[in-house]
């Protein structure tokens, strides 16, 4: 892990190379965090770019997202949260790989619906066509800032995922769903993001 001093060191820094992922404080000293993420953009950096600000506007996010960053962290911000940007940005971060059980658990879901696997196949493939149509509804409300659609349609993942024991999915629609019932609004890009990829593991673990 390196740490700079300012926003024109970042960019020195990051430019170099085998940079897994970037935190910027929005207000850095010399060079601000949008200014940075632009210059790093321009300069071929690919990494996860993640914003760390006071300030839960809108009209600033947008302006961050616009010069290349990947989503924010409000400060002061929760470890659940640095968590969720870590899952959602870093997906080897936890050095090992999910067990099948937290993606969907095929043999408890089995037995909640009377060990018809047929039925349970034909319900996780309907679940994720539902999925697949909100998920663009739920980016939508994220760019209007609407909390309460975000809100409700993570709400209904939510318990559809506990049904089907669709666990990291479930886990990733609760934390939206609190997120936005609370109005951490910095927070929501990561929170959606880690909602997307919960959605989309368990695609691919639905296909395999």
């Amino acid at each position: 892990m390196s740490t700079v001093e300012d926003g024109k060191q970042a960019v020195e820094e990051a430019a170099r190379g085998g940079v897994d992922m970037v935190f910027l404080d929005v207000n850095m000293p010399v060079m601000g965090g949008p200014e940075a993420a632009a210059a790093m953009r321009a300069a071929g950096v690919q990494a996860p770019i993640i914003g760390v600000t006071a300030s839960v506007r809108v009209e600033e996010q947008q302006r961050c997202l616009s010069a290349g960053m990947n989503a924010f962290l409000a400060k002061p911000f929760r470890r659940a949260e640095l968590a969720a940007v870590l899952r959602a940005w870093l997906p080897s971060a936890s050095g090992a790989a999910v067990p099948a059980a937290e993606v969907l658990d095929f043999p408890s879901a089995v037995e909640a619906y009377m060990g018809k696997e047929d039925v349970v196949r034909g319900l996780v493939k309907g679940f994720l066509d539902r999925v697949s149509a909100r998920l663009p509804v739920v980016r939508a409300a994220l760019e209007r800032g609407d909390l309460e659609a975000i809100r409700f349609e993570s709400h209904a993942i939510k318990g559809g995922a506990l049904n089907l024991r669709a666990r990291r999915l479930s886990e990733a629609a609760l934390a939206l769903e609190r997120a936005a019932q609370e109005g951490r609004t910095a927070v929501l890009p990561v929170l959606v993001e880690r909602f997307a990829a919960a959605a989309d593991e368990l695609s691919r673990f639905a296909e395999a």
